[in-house]
């Protein structure tokens, strides 16, 4: 699922922890709504909110089924945190509009704090 992502340009440097996560899964659904996407539909996602256009630093990498998007930079040192925002509000500030959800994305998923 990696090389997928890299083949699409997406990379696994800039996201570190979901294509870690994608090493185990192309992407989760929880119970809670909570879902991760998988490498598939990632770039469309994106695409599809117009994430670069709005967010340029960021990547939408998951959702929580009710209209709020999981985002993580896209570059720099803190690629660890994600923050949740409405997929209707998407601007370039993601961490002062959005709500910081976790700095560890697989252990929130695996704890089920999503």
């Amino acid at each position: 699922m990696v090389q997928v992502s890299r083949l699409r340009g997406l990379g696994d440097d800039p996201y570190p922890a979901v294509a870690r996560l994608w090493r185990s899964t192309p992407g989760t659904l929880l119970g809670n709504g909570v879902l991760v996407y998988g490498p598939h539909c990632l770039q469309e996602r994106n695409e599809t909110f117009e994430v670069p256009r709005y967010a340029p630093d960021w990547v939408l990498v998951g959702d929580d089924s009710g209209g709020g998007g999981l985002f993580m930079r896209r570059h720099g040192r803190d690629r660890t945190r994600v923050y949740r925002l409405d997929l209707g509000a998407i601007d370039e500030d993601v961490e002062a509009d959005g709500d910081l959800m976790t700095d560890d994305l697989l252990g929130w998923l695996s704890a089920g704090r999503a």
